[in-house]
């Protein structure tokens, strides 16, 4: 969904610096004057990392996430300021998944200023082609609890699978692991902690086109 108005604090929940990936963030400074962004990234394991980027005013300013974090890292992002800004994550990719695939593309998504016990994804597919993942934030100092429960199109029961999210860190889920192949899902994501949750979506459809699309989930 992304964020639905202007404010001084946003979240990424997915991002990545692995081979064949390039990461990025833009950031739009509307005011009349200049403005201090701080960028926290959280990664898989270790220390979350710090960064400060001075903005003048009226600007765009662009952000290379690699080069902020090092190469080879699972990352999710806080960006905060004492003034409104917006922004934005592009990210290009040579898709390698489970299999090697070589499927190429980008996707961009607009921040969120949400975090929330519940989030909603009502797309999802494991079939043949077909890689989605869950990126998980928890900014909390409190590791969080959390349950997906996968809706299956067919109307069988719901699955459902239990993970640990440990604080100040990035967790992520590979839906044809955790729900199986071959099904068409929508996803519910419960959290018993303040979390932020995307699902980045890799394809190649009918074996035509490949990419990638992403979305930021609808909170609760």
């Amino acid at each position: 969904m992304g964020t639905s108005s202007i404010s001084n604090e946003y979240y990424f929940a997915e991002g990545t610096t692995r081979i064949k990936f390039e990461e990025w963030i833009t950031i739009q400074n509307p005011n009349a004057h200049p403005i201090t962004a701080k960028a926290t990234y959280y990664l898989a394991s270790g220390a979350p990392i710090t960064k400060e980027y001075e903005i003048d005013a009226a600007r765009r300013y662009t952000v290379y996430v690699p080069k902020e974090e090092g190469l080879g890292q699972d990352v999710s992002i806080c960006l905060s300021s004492k003034h409104n800004f917006l922004a934005e994550r592009p990210m290009y990719f040579n898709y390698q998944g489970m299999g090697a695939y070589g499927w190429t593309g980008g996707h961009c998504v607009i921040v969120t200023s949400v975090c929330a016990y519940n989030w909603f994804f009502a797309e999802g597919c494991t079939a043949s082609g077909f890689e989605p993942w869950i990126c998980i934030q928890n900014p909390g100092d409190r590791e969080a609890a959390v349950t997906m429960t996968y809706y299956p199109e067919n109307g069988s029961v719901p699955i459902r699978a239990e993970h640990k999210v440990a604080p100040i860190s990035r967790y992520t889920i590979l839906v044809n692991a955790d729900a199986g192949p071959g099904k068409a899902i929508s996803t519910q994501v419960s959290s018993d902690q303040p979390i932020i949750c995307e699902r980045p979506m890799y394809f190649n459809f009918r074996g035509a086109w490949d990419g990638s699309h992403d979305a930021v989930g609808f909170p609760q």
